[in-house]
């Protein structure tokens, strides 16, 4: 018997790409802290883990991508197979964005927000469960309005009011 013998080939089609944005890696990026102690679990302070994303006024937010053209592909008899277009969620730029030569800059300091297809940035911090370990310690440059109570051994600190409705520790 012959082996790795080709008896057919075909060509998979590539899928077209239609312009986007994309937003950049670094909001999706969550740290402990210094990467040499991310191996060694026990020397992290949870009370630094923060559970939202901060970002600095013109901090780049996303990229516009080009539209990509699909490439028709074929079965082992030749036949073509039309590219099929790529499943892309549109995002939408909020209010407190900057739309510069492709680019999506953030207009203000705060906390960068994706709510189904639109992301802004947020001048203003809503806890609804206190600051606990849940939060750590919360420093934020706008506004913060906290729903619960502020447990011992956290710190708040704010660029403008906070607004507690519990008990602070």
């Amino acid at each position: 018997p012959l082996k790795h013998v080709l008896l057919a080939k075909g060509k998979k089609p590539k899928k077209e790409t239609p312009a986007h944005l994309q937003l950049a890696k670094h909001l999706f990026d969550h740290s402990f802290g210094p990467k040499d102690s991310l191996h060694d679990l026990k020397n992290v302070d949870h009370k630094d883990l923060k559970p939202f994303v901060l970002v600095k006024r013109g901090e780049l937010l996303a990229r516009a991508i080009p539209p990509v053209e699909g490439e028709e592909g074929s079965t082992v008899t030749g036949t073509p197979i039309p590219p099929e277009k790529k499943d892309i969620v549109f995002l939408k730029p909020g209010d407190k964005c900057l739309y510069n030569h492709g680019k999506v800059l953030a207009g203000i300091t705060g906390r960068f927000t994706l709510e189904q297809d639109v992301f802004n940035v947020s001048d203003e911090l809503i806890l609804e469960n206190g600051v606990n370990y849940s939060t750590g310690h919360v420093v934020f440059p706008g506004r913060v309005h906290i729903s619960g109570i502020v447990e011992d051994g956290f710190r708040v600190v704010a660029g403008a009011d906070i607004h507690c409705e519990g008990v602070l520790d």
